[in-house]
């Protein structure tokens, strides 16, 4: 299924691609005479492009392709080795467990980011009082004894 996929996104990337070629080769003054607010012309150009486009290959094959029966192939054919209840209960637990750990994890970032503030807010005071008191030209070596 995910090969299929793969296939799908690189056949839209050539498609998209040969459009783009063949509106340029093909409509190149279209375009032009589109751009001067001239809506019929815009119009057959819209439709132009979605003809080329239901005309591709990449359209029909992806009309064609029944992706809801693919998925559920795929979903099927797919062995978590979950052979027994207890099995599928562990699992359970350990992706619970997973979950709150990364819930704690946000809260205490959350926290730190609280008690963060405060202290970046004096050290930009600080910093500016400094920059205000004794302006510093960048670029230039200072010694400090």
């Amino acid at each position: 299924m995910i090969l299929k996929v793969l296939e799908f996104v690189q056949k839209c990337e050539w498609e998209v691609f040969n459009v783009r070629n063949e509106i340029i080769e093909n409509n190149g003054s279209n375009l032009l005479i589109s751009s001067d607010h001239d809506n019929d012309t815009f119009i057959k150009f819209i439709e132009e492009i979605e003809e080329l486009v239901v005309k591709s290959d990449f359209y029909q094959s992806g009309v064609e392709f029944d992706w809801v029966k693919e998925f559920v192939e795929y979903v099927e054919c797919t062995d978590l080795e979950i052979k027994t209840e207890e099995s599928a209960v562990n699992l359970e637990c350990k992706l619970i467990e997973i979950d709150n750990l990364k819930s704690e994890l946000d809260k205490i970032q959350n926290e730190n980011k609280k008690r963060e503030k405060p202290i970046k807010e004096r050290l930009k005071i600080k910093i500016d009082e400094i920059l205000d008191k004794y302006p510093l030209m960048n670029h230039v070596n200072y010694r400090f004894k």
